[in-house]
């Protein structure tokens, strides 16, 4: 089985701030390692969230590697993943909430999988920094994720998963 991980835009930032290229090269060799093998996926909404303009150069160097663009099934699940938890969108954001895209994405994928006539063995995991929500406020993308069946793990899970130590 091969892991294929959706990453969040809160990761991208979490990386790119406090694993800094010039002092953590080997993170991003890893990192682009994976985008190579195409086992980093993210939907182009994730990088419509992120404001760091330094972050935004290094993801253009590698967008058409794993930088999704909607499709017909992605938009099918988004709709339901918004139906289902109306909650999990900021209203409040100035730019467009990704958190359904995330999901919607791992939904596409999976059921697209499911009825490929080749058997695939991908096991699509959501990583975001993101906590799972308390009593009373909005759903985030942990939870959401764990109503679908969908693993989801934050960037230190991530490095563990993929055996990498700095």
């Amino acid at each position: 089985m091969i892991d294929i991980y959706c990453i969040d835009s809160s990761v991208w930032i979490k990386i790119k701030d406090e694993y800094p290229i010039d002092i953590f090269p080997s993170l991003w060799s890893n990192i682009i390692d994976l985008i190579n093998k195409n086992r980093v996926i993210t939907p182009k909404e994730v990088i419509n969230e992120i404001f760091d303009e330094e972050i935004l150069i290094w993801i253009k160097d590698y967008e058409d590697l794993f930088v999704i663009d909607l499709n017909a099934k992605q938009i099918e699940k988004v709709k339901d993943v918004v139906r289902n938890f109306p909650d999990i969108v900021d209203y409040e954001k100035e730019r467009p909430d990704a958190d359904p895209f995330i999901i919607g994405l791992v939904l596409a994928r999976k059921e697209e999988e499911s009825t490929s006539l080749i058997t695939i063995n991908n096991v699509y995991i959501v990583v975001t920094d993101e906590s799972p929500t308390k009593r009373g406020y909005r759903k985030k993308i942990p939870y959401v994720c764990s109503q679908y069946g969908i693993e989801c793990i934050n960037l230190f899970q991530f490095f563990r998963r993929e055996g990498w130590t700095f």
